[in-house]
């Protein structure tokens, strides 16, 4: 499978910048793995690495990532994980949101943005002026509870902010 990227050069006043994006003869290919063991350990970590480099996914949303407050990391062979979770003294095991980009989605990555604990919001730059919005989500497993009342909240503004 070839994958190709498409770039412009953009000079905006002092420096020049060269944006990647996604071209338009080019398959993005995405999952959602909901990896109970979590991906705070280097052991998880490297199974859900093998296995997006195995299927060939630009972008693995993990769910129940276990991984406390919100970071970047490059992971090994270009790839990239962004996190979010509750604080280091509220963590809970099942919680947080993880996405794994591959080194061609992390090119074409406009910015990565926690909205909470169980949100996170990446915008890529597509061909044409496009651009793709992905939020990975961690919802609560219960029923009308506050917690959904908050997660609903939350995940409905941080879309209606981006229209």
């Amino acid at each position: 499978m070839s994958h190709s990227l498409a770039s412009v050069t953009r000079n905006s006043g002092i420096t020049e910048e060269k944006l990647h994006f996604l071209g338009t003869k080019t398959r993005l290919r995405a999952g959602i793995w909901n990896f109970r063991s979590g991906i705070d350990g280097s052991a998880g970590l490297a199974i859900v690495l093998a296995t997006a480099q195995t299927h060939e996914l630009d972008i693995l949303s993990i769910p129940e990532s276990a991984k406390s407050g919100y970071g970047k990391m490059e992971v090994a062979d270009g790839y990239v994980l962004f996190w979010t979770g509750p604080p280091q003294t509220q963590r809970r095991m099942n919680r947080g949101v993880a996405l794994l980009l591959s080194p061609r989605a992390a090119s074409t990555l406009r910015s990565c943005t926690p909205i909470s604990p169980r949100i996170l919001h990446a915008e890529f730059s597509l061909a044409n002026r496009l651009t793709l919005d992905v939020v990975a989500a961690y919802a609560p497993a219960h029923s009308h509870t506050r917690g959904d009342q908050t997660f609903v909240s939350a995940g409905t503004s941080s879309y209606s902010r981006k229209r």
